[in-house]
């Protein structure tokens, strides 16, 4: 998936990589600190760009340039990550959710009614079900 912040294009993908381009045409890998498969990125509206993969590694940038690992969870494997306004939310195997308000500080839990969280894109919080294929991300009430 590539994700736009206003400045760069964002693909993350195999062995930790990320790569941006300011013009969709050049592109730059840049030094994400993992070597584990990335397979999501978004942008939290007001906060960084988010990563997320296996081992549950979570990433952040405020940039799209600079990368910092924020978490990391050997047992899961994080499949998809969606923001909307001031929260993001990552899901991955095993139920797993990981929240976070800022981008940067994360909280996991399992999910209450899922053992898999199939592809990744839709989760749950507040009784709002959030579906990470939309927009930069739309909400449906449940």
């Amino acid at each position: 998936r590539v994700n736009w912040n206003g400045v760069y294009y964002t693909i993350v993908g195999d062995e930790g990589v990320i790569i941006t381009s300011t013009d969709g045409t050049t592109y730059t890998r840049r030094t994400s600190g993992v070597n584990v498969d990335l397979m999501d990125a978004t942008l939290m509206p007001s906060g960084p760009m988010i990563a997320v993969g296996e081992k549950g590694y979570i990433l952040s940038s405020s940039n799209g340039v600079d990368w910092v690992v924020r978490n990391y969870y050997p047992d899961i494997k994080l499949h998809s990550v969606a923001a909307i306004s001031t929260f993001a939310v990552a899901v991955g195997t095993n139920g797993m959710v990981a929240a976070s308000t800022n981008g940067t500080t994360w909280y996991y839990r399992s999910a209450q009614t899922a053992t898999f969280i199939a592809s990744g894109d839709v989760f749950d919080y507040k009784g709002n079900t959030y579906n990470s294929n939309d927009i930069g991300h739309t909400t449906a009430s449940i």
